[in-house]
């Protein structure tokens, strides 16, 4: 009993002790090195102080070598043999650029959205800011951390980088709806033209009951009833419609993808062999299974589909509703849709397939619909040119 507890860690000492050193490794410590200087500039683009641009990059190099290390070991890369060397070292010098990568850019985002660090260009609403924040930089970030994310975890490059854009989309979004046209304008064109009808009837020009019937009519314009609100098709309704129709097309498509073999190399080397012949022998191995939306477990996607139709037909459905109470039902059914979402994307990052992030991006449109109302005059604003004098 004695020389079978003292062969146990004589055999795990053995084990460990074959850490594989390949021409690659100093190639990996020599391009880490390398990007030292660059994540440097990089910090230097987004304006930080020499204190902070000095221990930026070199805190993020320690944490991406730290974060790779321990990848290392997760992943069985030290004690067993070096068949795998090539793939999980692939995969480790992926996942330490990504998060070279994703230091800077997330610094950036959260800067402006603190309201620090931000151009003039990034801090405009609607176009220009859009412009901004989809600009070729940001643009090439995202691509990339979305590639270094596929490579090291076989996560979808699709929903990552759809995820990304969802993040730089934020800042120009909340800038618009800070920008967006206040009802006082409405109210002041009221007030000009009902001073310009009692003026008319101090001159007399018109008389008392003229004044009274154009009085009430103006009134009487300014209000519309809850019957033409809703049978109206407003340029905000147009957006929720199509958010919708982009949300039943989503429904349909695969919102994960996964296959056995993926499955089988996550396992440890020990049991990848009986897994992947067990499922050879029945056809298996290579088969990819989608999960639409209607496929979702506990029905969390038939309740996405049913918000998002729900918030589109609301007023038409409810056309005797006032606006408000409408924007209200709306936004808090958006927001429990949303959140089904964000829950979905976190639980399932590495198997997200397209369906899920078109998903997103129409309770986007709806809820740009619903809660901002003059968006598209916004837009129109900026995009059409000034008068020239």
């Amino acid at each position: 009993m004695l020389n079978l507890l003292s062969a146990v860690p004589i055999a795990s000492n053995e084990a460990h002790s074959k850490i594989p050193l390949t021409p690659s490794l100093p190639i990996l410590l020599i391009v880490l090195g390398i990007w030292f200087f660059v994540s440097g500039i990089l910090s230097k683009r987004f304006g930080y102080s020499r204190k902070f641009l000095f221990l930026t990059p070199a805190a993020t190099l320690l944490a991406a070598v730290i974060f790779g290390a321990w990848g290392l070991f997760r992943d069985g890369f030290i004690g067993f043999s070096s068949r795998y060397e090539n793939r999980l070292l692939f995969a480790v010098i992926c996942r330490i650029f990504m998060v070279l990568l994703c230091v800077p850019f997330f610094l950036k985002v959260y800067a402006a959205w603190i309201g620090k660090r931000a151009t003039a260009a990034e801090k405009s609403p609607g176009v220009v800011g859009f412009r901004a924040w989809l600009s070729p930089s940001n643009m090439i970030f995202a691509v990339l951390i979305s590639a270094f994310a596929a490579g090291g975890y076989q996560s979808s490059f699709f929903g990552i980088f759809s995820l990304l854009i969802i993040c730089l989309l934020v800042q120009p979004m909340v800038s618009s709806f800070k920008a967006m046209p206040s009802a006082t304008e409405t109210d002041d064109t009221l007030s000009v033209e009902r001073e310009k009808i009692l003026s008319l009837l101090e001159l007399g020009t018109i008389t008392a009951d003229e004044c009274a019937d154009l009085l009430s009519a103006l009134s009487g314009s300014s209000q519309p009833s809850p019957s033409s609100m809703g049978s109206r098709l407003t340029p905000q309704r147009r957006l929720t419609i199509a958010g919708a129709a982009l949300l039943l097309l989503a429904f349909f498509l695969p919102w994960f993808s996964t296959d056995f073999r993926e499955i089988a190399n996550q396992l440890p080397e020990p049991l990848q062999y009986p897994v992947i012949e067990l499922l050879s022998d029945f056809k298996l191995l290579n088969m990819n299974y989608q999960i639409t939306g209607n496929e979702v477990d506990h029905g969390l996607g038939w309740l996405v589909l049913l918000i998002g139709l729900g918030t589109a037909g609301l007023p038409y459905i409810a056309s005797q509703m006032d606006l408000a109470t409408q924007r209200t039902i709306s936004s808090i059914g958006l927001g429990i849709g949303g959140l089904i979402l964000i829950y979905l994307t976190v639980q399932n990052l590495k198997i997200i397939n397209i369906g899920l992030p078109l998903a997103i991006v129409a309770y986007i449109l709806e809820f740009l619909g619903v809660m901002n109302p003059n968006w598209f005059k916004l837009v129109q604003k900026e995009i059409e040119p000034e008068p020239v004098p």
